[in-house]
């Protein structure tokens, strides 16, 4: 690579960990661009040319990539709505525990900022994930929940919030939470049904907010996307035998596969 070339879009994605469906995690070329015209023209590398006015750079384990900004800005030309909003609540995590990394990658506020101003390709899906983005979500998966639910007309919940008992004793921090009804909704990944210390530690941690008079509801891979069992209808179900009621919403993100425009 030359000086004025480094690598973006997707492969800048996964160098900043974003999680990308699996037709990108699989992906065999590597996206480099250029700031001075000079496109790289190789086999198994998509080369792009950048106006070095509308990017910025940045440095990951001494390698040259579009900084966080620029790189989200670039998956809205590539992934669908939901991925994108997954790809944002990554950049501006807050995590519970510093990570060796410095985070979040971008403030929430300078992403917004950002992508109100650019006026660019994948405009209107990049200011719509914008606007459905929160900080707290840990994984894909997660994203990919609080969005079904809100689709489903449930209110905003809170993200990855402590919980307690009665007397003020932590029990959890809970991935999806409904601290006014005490729902707690979160999604267990493969690691949860395969590790037996995992396994023995969620049904303790489970049995705890119970105890608590908590509802905790959990789903996975092979939990239904529609229908009575679906997450979304047994967390209506839930809030509702806990006093919720239903108020019509007046904004509700778009479909999971929208690209925009």
């Amino acid at each position: 690579m030359t000086p004025s070339q480094c690598f973006s879009h997707t492969t800048a994605a996964a160098l900043w960990g974003i999680p990308l469906p699996a037709v990108h995690e699989s992906e065999q070329r590597i996206h480099v661009s250029a700031l001075d015209g000079t496109r790289p023209r190789l086999r198994g590398v998509v080369g792009h040319d950048l106006h070095s006015d509308r990017v910025g750079l940045a440095r990951i384990s001494g390698l040259p990539v579009t900084d966080a900004v620029s790189t989200f800005l670039q998956l809205s030309t590539m992934l669908a709505f939901d991925d994108l909003v997954a790809a944002a609540d990554h950049l501006i995590l807050t995590p519970r525990a510093q990570a060796i990394q410095t985070r979040p990658f971008v403030k929430t506020e300078e992403l917004i900022d950002s992508v109100r101003l650019f006026h660019g390709r994948g405009k209107t899906v990049a200011r719509s994930a914008a606007r459905w983005m929160r900080d707290g979500a840990e994984s894909r998966q997660e994203t990919r929940l609080r969005l079904e639910l809100l689709r489903a007309g449930l209110p905003d919940p809170e993200l990855n919030t402590p919980i307690c008992d009665a007397a003020g004793r932590f029990l959890a921090f809970g991935d999806i939470v409904f601290p006014r009804w005490k729902v707690l909704v979160e999604y267990d990944g493969d690691q949860h049904r395969t590790s037996p210390e995992q396994y023995r530690r969620d049904i303790e941690r489970h049995d705890a907010l119970v105890r608590a008079d908590w509802r905790h509801l959990r789903g996975g891979l092979h939990t239904p996307e529609a229908g009575t069992h679906s997450l979304p209808s047994l967390t209506r179900a839930a809030l509702t035998q806990r006093g919720w009621s239903a108020e019509p919403s007046l904004f509700t993100p778009p479909g999971r596969f929208w690209r925009g425009k």
